[in-house]
């Protein structure tokens, strides 16, 4: 998703997949388009919440649960540090949980 919104295309924030695709499609419900300028300044408003340069700072898993510790800034340069929670069910994975605090930069 990141070189996606690096170069303000919305289709390849598609191709990159993930619930974030569905907000970037060209046409609306009633299957009437979606002009491309909007879908811009659609993908640039909703990049600042996205968060960018994720590190994962640690890692744990008991049985089918698990849980992703890390530290990563938004588009507003906010620092975020937390918890995501996450299950396991035969091939798939959910997310069961998120315990997200956020900072803005020093």
């Amino acid at each position: 998703m990141k070189p996606a919104v690096d170069a303000g295309d919305p289709d390849a924030a598609i191709a990159a997949g993930g619930s974030w695709s569905l907000v970037f499609v060209g046409t609306r419900y009633d299957g009437k388009p979606i002009a491309l300028k909007q879908r811009k300044r659609k993908l640039h408003a909703q990049s600042l919440r996205m968060l960018r340069d994720v590190e994962v700072t640690g890692r744990y898993q008991l049985g089918n649960h698990g849980a992703l510790v890390f530290k990563a800034c938004d588009g507003f340069g906010w620092i975020t540090h937390g918890a995501v929670l996450m299950w396991r069910e035969a091939d798939a994975c959910d997310i069961s949980g998120k315990q997200i605090v956020s900072n803005p930069p020093n």
